[in-house]
């Protein structure tokens, strides 16, 4: 059974402390993935809303259960 991100999934879950550095764009640390990835490419910040798109697919997610 192929492993889906929850759609509720926070940029802190994903990112951990990492996640308040994405403040400077006006991402919360609570707001989630889909409300974060809006808000990096409205302020023109599309290579970190693509980040955040690859670090959440399926794949990446069974890796970092692994680690």
């Amino acid at each position: 059974m192929p492993l889906s991100p929850p759609s509720d999934m926070r940029v802190v879950d994903l990112l951990g402390a990492s996640a308040y550095a994405l403040m400077r764009y006006g991402v919360s640390p609570d707001n989630d993935i889909d409300t974060a990835i809006n808000k990096l490419r409205s302020n023109h910040a599309d290579h970190l809303a693509d980040l955040l798109e690859r670090l959440r697919s399926p794949e990446r997610l069974w890796i970092r259960q692994w680690m």
